[in-house]
């Protein structure tokens, strides 16, 4: 029974070995005799790996002395994982050399989400990781990596171009950037971990983080920066052109132009807001504005004790029986520190936008 067990199991793990040595024989033949750029040649790798790797998986046992067995620039497709646990998007080059481990640096830095320009080209880089205060500077030509403000020198040994690809030795990442990596064969992945949570470990634990468990915010601690109103600023501007051209069957041509400026700044000691539009056919087609003040200490218009001030083009609040009316020039005072309606059953929400904008509210 052990012996018809076992040859079962050699006859299936070499049915499957067939398989994989045809449909990489089928490309020999046919894909690589074009000689295919590296982009389609990874994509193929990948759809190998997808589609047979898992069955090989199942059915051979880790091998330790794998590394060995693998020749010298043989290309691996490897799928990254963050801290033993966590399967991220993208893929890792790598390549084996002189007993030593090589990866892709623009494939490790993409797929970890780190802003650094690799410009192989020039054999530089610049950028940072993990953390925006962790700067990284490369410069091959001059033998020169700068890292979290540590300067090491590198060596030829230590990195190689193939195929228009910068490869570095994965020991020598290990000390720049103090990224540790570990390979595990029989499953194609490369496992990363580094001495700080990485910044895709950060955006995952807040996405899945419960509403139930969710942290309240922190307290402040720091005083408020006192920001007071000034006579007059120069405001800030903000202009949207748009021009369209209509031609109709008749060959009837029209020409528009429409054009939304809005500003923001300080005047006579409140905060003034202007939204003007302009069209080709009436001019000044609409204009309006605001002056608004705010106190956290309710300490405007004597005894008022008003916190807020409004005035200028406002929209009424309106009854719910009544409807509402339309905009019009008025003021608004009030001295209700918390600014809701009553019986706090809704919700407003006021502001200028340009024509033909829409507005998505999400709870």
């Amino acid at each position: 029974m052990h012996i018809k067990k076992d040859m079962t199991t050699k006859l299936t793990t070499t049915s499957t070995l067939s398989l994989a040595i045809l449909f990489i024989f089928g490309l020999s033949s046919h894909s690589f005799a074009m000689d295919l750029p590296r982009d389609k040649l990874l994509a193929l790798a990948n759809t190998f790996v997808s589609s047979i790797g898992q069955k090989l998986q199942d059915q051979t046992k880790s091998d330790p002395n794998y590394f060995t067995n693998i020749p010298d620039d043989e290309l691996l497709i490897l799928q990254p994982r963050l801290s033993g646990k966590t399967m991220i998007e993208g893929s890792v080059s790598a390549l084996r050399q002189k007993n030593s481990i090589f990866l892709s640096f623009k494939d490790l830095c993409q797929s970890l989400g780190f802003p650094l320009l690799v410009d192989t080209k020039n054999l530089k880089a610049y950028g940072w990781y993990i953390k925006e205060k962790f700067n990284f500077t490369m410069d091959l030509n001059q033998k020169n990596i700068q890292s979290r403000g540590e300067e090491f020198p590198v060596s030829a040994d230590e990195w190689f171009i193939k195929d228009e690809t910068l490869f570095i030795k994965a020991t020598s990442i290990r000390k720049w950037m103090k990224i540790d990596s570990e390979i595990i064969w029989d499953e194609l992945l490369i496992d990363l971990a580094a001495d700080e949570p990485f910044p895709l470990e950060n955006k995952l634990h807040r996405r899945n983080r419960s509403i139930a468990n969710h942290e309240k915010p922190a307290k402040p601690v720091l005083p408020r920066l006192d920001q007071p109103y000034a006579m007059a600023k120069i405001p800030q501007v903000n202009a949207t052109v748009v021009n369209s051209y209509n031609k109709s069957p008749k060959d009837q041509s029209n020409t528009s132009r429409r054009m939304n400026i809005e500003t923001t700044g300080d005047l006579l000691n409140m905060t003034t807001q202007t939204f003007t539009t302009l069209n080709n056919d009436n001019g000044l087609d609409s204009f309006r504005f605001t002056m608004e003040r705010e106190s956290e200490k309710s300490e405007m218009l004597g005894p008022l004790h008003a916190n807020y001030i409004k005035i200028g083009d406002l929209s009424p609040h309106g009854l719910d029986m009544a409807g509402s009316t339309s905009h019009g020039l008025g003021a608004y005072i009030t001295n209700n520190k918390n600014q809701d309606y009553a019986g706090n059953t809704s919700r407003r929400f006021e502001g200028d936008i340009p024509p033909d904008w829409d507005v998505e509210l999400y709870n």
